[in-house]
């Protein structure tokens, strides 16, 4: 039975707290007793096999644990297999380590016997923040005064990405796994992201020098997850599974051809004016 309530905000208070108490009432748990709980968790978390994790990081507001309530000030709590104890049932953590059972980028846990790895769920949450970054760039075209052919470029992978992120969100939820949001771009880095320095510089240009920064800079990040996808399949047995498969395959095709695009319009815009 999933508690769990969604979450947009680290500093959400009396909102949560009432979602989390109705879906508890619903299975017969007691807002109370999740918080009597908790508090018992963070003074002897390795004697009852759970794990509590004090929430401050944003890449992990969406979709985590079991029971999801707040404490003062913005200190969310995320109690794992809370109702797997209070129902009587076998814990999901472990007494001999205090962080297993957390669902969280690089402390992955695989069921035995899935047909997915590690390595494909990181590859999964690491490939929605550096889309999310992408599309961040791509937006910034528009008010940059881009001329109009890397406008149509910017808008065709804004479009293009925005679907990707929610099929790869999905993937993960569908094995249970932490989907970070598409503001995960500020917290991860990813190969070929944009430095904060990088970033500054395209937000400062304008005309044909935003046009030249954004091509060498969206080379520089299409660039990074060709790379990604290397990665992923020189680890043994992971991409195997259909999905990650097909979509790894698929950022080679689409990005390969979108590098070679903009190396053409780079090359245009080197050359002088025609008179």
């Amino acid at each position: 039975i999933e508690l769990g309530v969604p979450f947009s905000d680290p500093l959400a208070d009396g909102p949560v707290i009432q979602r989390a108490s109705e879906r508890a009432l619903k299975h017969g748990v007691s807002l109370q007793d999740v918080l009597t709980l908790a508090s018992e968790i963070r003074e002897h978390s390795q004697s009852v096999g759970l794990v509590v994790f004090s929430y401050l990081n944003p890449i992990m507001r969406m979709g985590i644990g079991n029971v999801v309530v707040t404490l003062p000030p913005g200190r969310i709590i995320v109690v794992l297999a809370a109702v797997a104890l209070l129902l009587g049932r076998p814990a999901t953590g472990s007494a001999q380590d205090p962080m297993s059972g957390m669902k969280m980028p690089g402390h992955v846990m695989i069921p035995k016997g899935a047909i997915y790895t590690v390595a494909d769920v990181e590859f999964m949450q690491g490939m929605i923040a550096h889309h999310a970054q992408a599309i961040h760039m791509s937006r910034m075209a528009e008010g940059h005064h881009a001329n109009p052919r890397v406008l149509k470029l910017a808008t065709k992978i804004d479009q293009s990405q925005v679907p990707e992120i929610r099929i790869m969100q999905e993937w993960l939820r569908r094995y249970d796994q932490v989907a970070p949001d598409t503001s995960s771009w500020r917290t991860m880095t990813m190969p070929g992201m944009l430095t904060p320095e990088q970033l500054t510089t395209l937000e400062a240009s304008t005309g044909v020098a935003f046009d030249r920064a954004f091509l060498e800079m969206m080379i520089q990040h299409h660039d990074g997850a060709l790379r990604m996808v290397r990665e992923l399949f020189a680890v043994p047995g992971a991409g195997q599974e259909v999905d990650v498969s097909v979509f790894a395959n698929d950022v080679v095709t689409a990005q390969t051809a979108e590098i070679g695009i903009m190396r053409r319009m780079l090359a245009e815009l080197s050359q002088p004016p025609q008179k």
